[in-house]
């Protein structure tokens, strides 16, 4: 049974960058991390800083079967963050999913005992062939508390009046100062039923380049036309208009 609360949690997370492996971690404090937003929140924003890609729409052992048994045999030779960079759907899947993490454990004591030879060695697969593929570059640029784009969706009550019963795009962000030394823009436009657009303006033009947004474990991306902009449409409101939930994290991609 999961007894630990948030702060423990989150000041263990602090240690993982000094692991050689995911499994005395996962063991520890996995269960927490897979049914607390909070917790995932803090491990996305821990991965942002180590140059961890964003987690993928749908974490399952299906997305990471693949590639599970090439992630263990480089965590083993490099450390887990070498494999974390190059396999960031394993990576959040072993996080993510149980399923996903009890078969990396059992992979992981079948590895050992075969490098100690207490198996004959079993059959992992060949090491990936490096090769110089051009690979994009993510930056984090801003984090948007989910409170301020839900109050600008619903504002209370009290402050029902302020938009004086304005219509089409709400502005949220003006020209905030954000990494990278880019000003961005952010407005929110209400489509049809309950359904919603980010719209996001980045100055400097950004070249070759991708808006992420990542929300808990979901992820949007749009490009940039010719006026900088990157809408992302669709967006459910119970995705941005609660203001319980994940905040909303904010990249930029750049293809090589």
């Amino acid at each position: 049974m999961d007894t630990l609360v948030c702060g423990e949690v989150q000041a263990l997370l602090q240690a993982v960058p000094r692991a050689k492996n995911l499994l005395r971690l996962l063991e520890r404090f996995g269960e927490h991390v897979r049914d607390c937003a909070d917790c995932q929140h803090a491990l996305v924003l821990l991965a942002a800083s180590l140059q961890i890609a964003a987690p993928p729409s749908q974490a399952s052992y299906d997305t990471c079967e693949d590639d599970l048994a090439a992630y263990l045999e480089l965590e083993h030779s490099q450390g887990w963050l070498i494999a974390a960079r190059r396999y960031p759907h394993v990576w959040w899947s072993l996080w993510l999913d149980l399923e996903s993490a009890e078969v990396y454990e059992g992979m992981f004591m079948l590895f050992g005992a075969s490098q100690e030879g207490r198996l004959e060695a079993m059959p992992w697969p060949n090491p990936p062939v490096e090769t110089e593929h051009p690979v994009a570059q993510r930056s984090y640029l801003y984090t948007l508390p989910r409170i301020t784009l839900a109050y600008t969706v619903k504002p209370p009550a009290q402050y029902g009046a302020w938009r004086g019963g304005q219509q089409g795009p709400q502005l949220v962000l003006d020209e905030e100062e954000v990494e990278g030394s880019y000003q961005l823009s952010l407005s929110v436009d209400k489509q049809a039923e309950d359904l919603y657009s980010l719209i996001f303006c980045l100055e400097p033009s950004p070249e070759a380049a991708d808006l992420i947004v990542t929300i808990g474990s979901s992820e949007y991306r749009a490009g940039f036309d010719e006026n900088n902009q990157a809408v992302i449409h669709n967006l459910p409101g119970d995705q941005i208009a609660s203001p319980e939930g994940p905040d909303l994290l904010i990249y930029i991609e750049h293809s090589a």
